[in-house]
């Protein structure tokens, strides 16, 4: 829209248009500068980490031959089909090369992939399946280059797959630390003899094993791109965890800066036709036309992340400066305040933060048997045999193992179990799943009773805790008190002799214990006129009962007198038949 355009609309339509072109100017002006944001951007510590595992199917009118041909920047004919996908024009193909299991000779790609066109004869089948990694900007090509061929053999050897690996520069437009690797792997094992055999269907269950494929996946990635980074000397590390994990994680270390940073929503993947309206956008000097969502999303949370950053940075700074501070008011004050009483206890419940860390903990691999063994920091956990969790030798006895597995089990069997077992393992599971607020529930009505018992006793004792906080707080609170008043009339009267401390304390804990009684003996009040008025309702709701039912029985009595009354006057209404004369008898029969 040029200048003169500007002021013709502006003319005719003063107030709204010239509102409207001034947003569409700040935007587009905010989108051209989108490339200028990485020197504004504040330096992290976290390198960029993404990996998405899609398939090449038939029924979305794909194929493996054009996949490959469009990202390996390769001329191939699909002979199933007699099409050509010729890419060779192409830019910002760094990188391609066939890759194989161990022990077994590459194929080249078109050969490769016609196999597996041929090899699939329905007509939705899957041909190919894609694995896309993010590459960290920080390595050199070389090193970006070593850590892609790494994780495909990595895949290749762990499914016994072949495949292309094609590595992609960042686009002109784009940013410019998008270095991406595609791995097309087949479906299909390869065998010694060059020939595609089996599927692999531990990637193809999408209920039980294909999750846990896929977590191994990008696990993996997650390590081998770490090791690269470390041995190239960068102090940057990915981390596939979520951003709610790494937040609780960030302040779990006191890290309040990466903690503040990471409390924000993710960003959406906008693929390639988004990205397209925005390069356009950015051409032309507007803001992007449409329902464009995903783009208003993205840039409000990249905006976000911006200034969760320097809100951290500030809030690290003012933490830091009330940290100082009351060190030094209780250095100069002698108004401290006193340990709590040694009765207190104090009970951790695993319901809030330590869940997300404790599953954060957990690691698995696949055993011989057609088990996942799960391992806690490193130890034996738990072991899944697909229909039951099982624990692993010595690991009932930790409490953390068991409600991990119990964790797992609401994650992916729904959370409806039944415990089997010593009895004692029983009581303890239980025990575990009341007091950690574990939502399961049992199979065996007689587990479920008991569970239901053991988080009622649960309830209790938390009630009874939160009593002696409170009593605990009421005799710190006390205590200060007593120690400000002693000091003040020990200023102000030196001669006079107070009490003792002693006895300011019994007298404390009694008005405590005084006001606790006061609270329990309203709160018995409140629950006896609830029970009165749950009698009242229950008294009238039987006397209108009762009146219903005698309304009843006169409705019914009143109808049965009308009917009475109707059968009385229609027999005094019948005409009554002539009775005989005398003397005469009737026609003989027969006669």
């Amino acid at each position: 829209m040029n200048y003169t355009l500007e002021l013709s609309l502006a003319r005719t339509y003063p107030c709204r248009t010239r509102a409207h072109l001034c947003k569409l100017r700040l935007r587009a002006v905010s989108y051209a500068d989108k490339s200028k944001s990485k020197e504004r951007r504040i330096e992290e510590k976290m390198a960029l980490y993404s990996v998405s595992v899609k398939t090449v199917g038939r029924s979305s009118g794909r194929s493996s031959t054009a996949a490959a041909a469009y990202r390996n920047a390769q001329r191939i004919v699909n002979e199933r089909t007699g099409e050509i996908h010729d890419y060779r024009r192409r830019k910002g193909v760094d990188y391609v090369q066939a890759f194989a299991p161990e022990g077994v000779v590459p194929i080249a790609s078109a050969v490769l992939w016609n196999q597996a066109e041929a090899a699939e004869v329905r007509k939705n089948a899957n041909v190919a399946r894609e694995v896309l990694v993010a590459l960290p900007h920080e390595l050199d090509q070389m090193q970006r280059r070593d850590l892609a061929k790494t994780i495909a053999q990595s895949l290749a050897d762990r499914y016994g797959t072949a495949g292309t690996l094609a590595i992609h520069l960042p686009d002109r437009e784009g940013d410019n630390r998008n270095h991406h690797a595609h791995i097309l792997m087949t479906t299909r094992r390869l065998n010694a003899d060059g020939q595609l055999g089996e599927k692999t269907r531990e990637l193809d269950d999408l209920k039980q094993r294909g999750p846990l494929e896929v977590e191994w996946i990008r696990e993996m990635i997650e390590v081998r791109t770490n090791h690269a980074l470390e041995r190239a000397g960068i102090d940057s590390r990915v981390d596939r965890r979520s951003l709610k994990a790494q937040h609780l994680a960030a302040l779990a270390a006191g890290d309040e800066v990466r903690a503040v940073q990471l409390n924000r929503p993710a960003t959406v993947h906008e693929g390639p036709r988004v990205t397209q309206i925005r390069r356009e956008s950015v051409r032309a000097g507007r803001a992007p036309l449409g329902a464009l969502d995903r783009v208003s999303a993205n840039d409000a949370i990249r905006q976000l992340v911006t200034d969760k950053t320097e809100l951290g940075l500030v809030t690290a700074k003012i933490l830091n400066f009330e940290k100082a501070r009351q060190a030094q008011r209780l250095t100069d004050s002698f108004w401290r305040a006193p340990p709590l009483p040694e009765g207190y206890r104090e009970q951790r419940t695993v319901s809030h933060l330590d869940k997300e860390a404790l599953l954060a903990r957990l690691s698995w691999e696949t055993q011989s048997d057609k088990g996942v063994l799960y391992r806690l920091s490193g130890e034996d956990a738990f072991i899944d045999r697909g229909l039951r969790l099982e624990m692993a030798s010595g690991a009932s006895q930790s409490d953390e193992k068991v409600v991990a597995a119990l964790l797992t089990a609401v994650d992916y069997h729904r959370g409806h179990i039944e415990l089997t077992g010593s009895e004692a393992f029983k009581s303890k599971t239980i025990a575990l799943i009341a007091r950690h607020q574990i939502e399961v529930t049992m199979r065996d009505p007689a587990q479920q009773a008991l569970l239901d018992k053991a988080r009622i006793d649960a309830a209790h004792e938390a009630a009874d805790l939160e009593h002696e906080r409170i009593v605990a707080a009421e005799m710190a609170r006390q205590r200060v008190a007593i120690q400000g008043y002693q000091s003040e009339r020990a200023y102000k009267e030196p001669k006079s002799e107070p009490e003792s401390l002693d006895q300011l304390i019994a007298k404390g804990m009694a008005e405590a214990r005084a006001r606790v009684d006061l609270h329990k003996q309203i709160e018995a009040g409140k629950q006896q006129a609830r029970q009165t008025a749950r009698q009242w309702k229950a008294a009238q709701e039987g006397e209108r009962r009762a009146e219903h039912e005698r309304l009843q029985i006169e409705a019914a009595k009143h109808w049965r007198e009308q009917e009475a009354a109707a059968e009385l006057r229609r027999r005094q209404d019948e005409p009554q038949s002539p009775e005989p004369k005398p003397g005469r008898r009737g026609p003989t029969p027969g006669r």
